[in-house]
């Protein structure tokens, strides 16, 4: 809340690296409303999203991919934007040209039931505004920084227990973070790292220097104890 105030200008952009079902986002995204932000962009990675994006999309290279329709994007969000007009093009086929290259895409979600139910979700909550996006790979989200930074670069990046079986995916993360954090922005870890038997919260910035250390022990396991302000009647 300090760092980052909720606003009416701006969005809070937060990115999450393998997002899969969303469970962490969910959490996260109801504690950000519940502490009074209500413009917030999120923007999901996870490689598990690639054969959908294939089949539904028929799509193989990098593109960003929205879970909303064009009518609740805003405005700079919408894809491709036109840099120029062949001879003869109007205004208005040009701007359905891009909302149809977002309205293309919902088909996708709807047959991931955990995305669809995730946007549905938000999408119901009053004076809320929760836009998602979705790459499925940390390089194509790196390649629209580059091109919209101002759009997409995160003022958070989040990294839950990132691993792939037991293989630690924490120089994906750091790659992630490296090159799509905005200058004051941090990345928060969540992992039990090599060697140790408990998880810790890491926060760093976008150059890897740590800011803070959370070791947590098992009093901190508050979901089975029945303590936690969500399992709180």
């Amino acid at each position: 809340l300090a760092r980052y105030p909720p606003s009416t200008k701006e969005p809070l952009i937060i990115s999450s690296f393998g997002s899969g079902l969303l469970y962490q986002e969910f959490c996260h995204l109801c504690k950000l409303i519940a502490a009074g932000y209500r413009h917030l962009r999120l923007v999901l990675v996870d490689n598990a999203y690639t054969p959908w994006k294939q089949k539904y999309l028929a799509r193989d290279g990098c593109c960003r991919i929205y879970c909303q329709p064009s009518t609740e994007l805003s405005a700079d969000m919408i894809r491709p934007a036109p840099t120029y007009a062949a001879p003869g093009t109007t205004k208005e086929a040009l701007e359905n040209t891009a909302a149809s290259a977002v309205n293309n895409a919902i088909s996708f979600v709807m047959y991931n039931e955990a995305l669809f139910q995730f946007v549905q979700w938000f999408s119901t909550i009053p004076d809320v505004d929760v836009q998602v996006l979705l790459y499925d790979s940390v390089d194509a989200y790196i390649a629209d920084c580059n091109l919209s930074p101002h759009e997409v670069m995160s003022h958070i990046c989040s990294a839950i227990d990132y691993k792939d079986n037991d293989k630690l995916l924490e120089d994906f993360v750091n790659h992630m973070s490296t090159n799509t954090l905005r200058d004051d922005g941090v990345c928060i870890k969540l992992v039990t790292r090599s060697g140790e038997h408990l998880p810790g919260v890491y926060v760093e910035d976008r150059h890897r220097r740590v800011l803070h250390t959370l070791p947590l022990t098992n009093d901190h396991e508050s979901h089975f104890a029945g303590a936690c302000e969500e399992c709180t009647p």
